[in-house]
């Protein structure tokens, strides 16, 4: 017998969602040649007399930059835990009643097990620490009736309470596709990565065309598919242009929107590759210090 499927709740799915979008985000972020510029700026690796070379509306990179902050080698789960409320708005899923150790009868309180298993369950389930919560005993020889009792005036005590959410800085907007927005940055994220490979096979190994892509799935010039990589070709192009605006506009705090913006700047292809080959080794290094 076929168990059925568990629907999502909505409003973790709209979590989700929010959380997906937030990385996609934050990975334009890295391939913005103005918010690379802002950097520099903070970083003071560039001077400030820069800034009157960049358009009048700079500021708001600059905004966005000291809100998200060097996303270059951030790892996007922790990075977003700890910033999805104070830049989203995210308020982070209600935790429930739950036991995190049990203390039995007639044997030695070992503080060492006690500390253990609160570390295991944090690890598990995430506490974050801007929301109140006690570490409570409950004595459970006594009467249900007795220990309800109890714990309501315990909570009355202790204020417990919805918190009030937050302002919400960045909203994702709507209109620009999904699909449309992951091949764009599919399409720089492997020219960046592979800088020698011509464009039609970017576009093949990205799969951002099923027609084109199926024609081409074997890497292989041949005379047969003259037309097709010729036409993969435009389609890649038109996608770094599409990409660069999306990364642009990411960068003055709009996303997803391809719409044309202030700025005039292009992609660095080779501080890219570059910068795709220290987050590789960066990441490695972060993920073995972890274990």
């Amino acid at each position: 017998m076929m168990k059925k499927n568990k629907k999502i709740h909505p409003a973790r799915f709209a979590r989700r969602q929010q959380e997906i979008q937030a990385e996609i985000w934050t990975t334009y972020l890295r391939f913005s040649p103005s918010y690379e510029i802002a950097r520099q700026i903070r970083a003071k690796e560039l001077p400030k007399s820069s800034l009157k070379k960049m358009p009048a509306d700079f500021g708001k990179v600059l905004q966005v930059y000291d809100d998200f902050g060097d996303v270059r080698f951030i790892d996007f789960p922790n990075w977003y835990f700890e910033n999805r409320r104070r830049i989203f708005g995210v308020m982070p899923e209600t935790p429930h009643i739950s036991t995190i150790t049990r203390l039995q009868k007639g044997k030695e309180r070992e503080l060492d097990k006690i500390a253990n298993d609160f570390f295991k369950f944090n690890v598990m389930h995430g506490l974050d620490m801007r929301q109140r919560i006690n570490l409570v005993a409950i004595p459970l020889d006594k009467k249900k009736s007795e220990l309800m009792k109890e714990f309501s005036e315990y909570l009355d005590k202790h204020g417990a309470k919805a918190p009030d959410p937050e302002d919400t800085k960045y909203i994702g907007l709507k209109g620009l596709q999904t699909r449309a927005t992951i091949n764009a940055l599919k399409v720089i994220w492997l020219h960046a990565y592979m800088p020698k490979a011509p464009l039609w096979e970017i576009g093949a190994i990205s799969d951002v065309s099923k027609t084109f892509s199926m024609k081409l799935s074997s890497l292989k010039k041949t005379s047969g598919n003259e037309d097709a990589r010729y036409l993969m070709t435009i389609t890649v192009a038109k996608l770094f242009k599409r990409a660069l605006l999306i990364a642009e506009n990411a960068a003055y705090g709009r996303f997803p929107s391809d719409k044309p913006t202030s700025s005039t700047l292009e992609f660095d292809w080779q501080s890219l590759t570059k910068l795709l080959q220290q987050r590789k080794t960066k990441l490695k290094l972060q993920q073995e210090h972890y274990f």
